[in-house]
This record gives structure tokens, sequence and C-alpha cells, in this order.
């Protein structure tokens, strides 16, 4: 899954920069639309099946840079990240419980980190500071260099 994600985060970063895209779309290609979503979101499926790879550094800088554009659209990216969707089968869950994107990258960073993803996320202000994986990536290092497409 891994290689199609990040060919398809460096597409829509590629349109994005290119202004083929507006950040609007960029948005509903990546993320889930409402809570009654009922689709898979590319954002929570990386987070969940990818975390430690480029397709979630990319996906983590292109929404960053989506985020600068202007406050409106950090808060829209914040709260569909928020959504909660079918999929995860933690232990101490039950069978496909909904988990949010912030979730899901809490638990797959502990199994393999990704510094870079979560200081992009960090850097563009999109973890809120109640959110576990805000403390998690206070420890990740600022000032990240752009993640290149």
């Amino acid at each position: 899954m891994a290689p199609l994600a990040e060919a398809w985060v460096s597409l829509l970063h590629r349109l994005y920069e290119n202004k083929y895209l507006d950040k609007e779309e960029v948005i509903s290609a990546l993320l889930p639309h409402k809570k009654e979503h009922r689709g898979g979101s590319l954002a929570h499926a990386i987070a969940g099946a990818a975390w430690n790879s480029e397709a979630a550094t990319k996906l983590c800088a292109l929404l960053s840079d989506v985020a600068d554009s202007d406050e409106k659209s950090r808060q829209d990216i914040m709260a569909r990240l928020s959504l909660k969707l079918p999929g995860d089968r933690f232990r101490q869950l039950r069978r496909d419980q909904a988990v949010d994107f912030y979730k899901r990258a809490k638990k797959a960073d502990k199994f393999s980190r990704n510094e870079a993803a979560k200081a992009h996320l960090k850097e563009g202000r999109l973890i809120p500071e109640s959110r576990e994986l805000y403390g998690i990536a206070s420890g990740a290092q600022t000032g990240v260099r752009r993640t290149k497409i």
C-alpha cells in the first residue's frame, strides 16, 4: 500500500503546488467529508497501516502546507482528522472499533516512529494540544525540512 499511497500523495502535492488543485480539493481527496462517511480515508489508512513510510511523511507535509494557507483550512483539516472511522482492531477495544487519525498515528508511532511526519503535523499546528499525539510530537524535531516530492 505504501508505494501507491506515496505516489498518490506526491501527485496531489505537485498538483496543489502548481495550482491545478485548490486546498478544498486536496482536503477532500485525502480526508473523510463528514462523521457519517462510511468510505475510507487515505489519511486514516496511512496512519494505521503505513505510519513509518514516506507516504505518511509526505501526507503530513502536504496537510501542513494546505493548513498554512489559512485558519479555516487548518480547522477543517483538524476536524476531519478527528473523525472516527471504522476499521481498527485494537486489542483493548471492540473489534472494528471506530478510531480517528490521531489515535491511529499514536498507536502506530509506539511500534514504528515517524519523527518527520509528527514534526510536519506540529509545524502545521494540526494536532490539538489536548491530544496525546501532541505530547509525543513535542519530542519530535522541529524546523523539519520540507519533504520533497
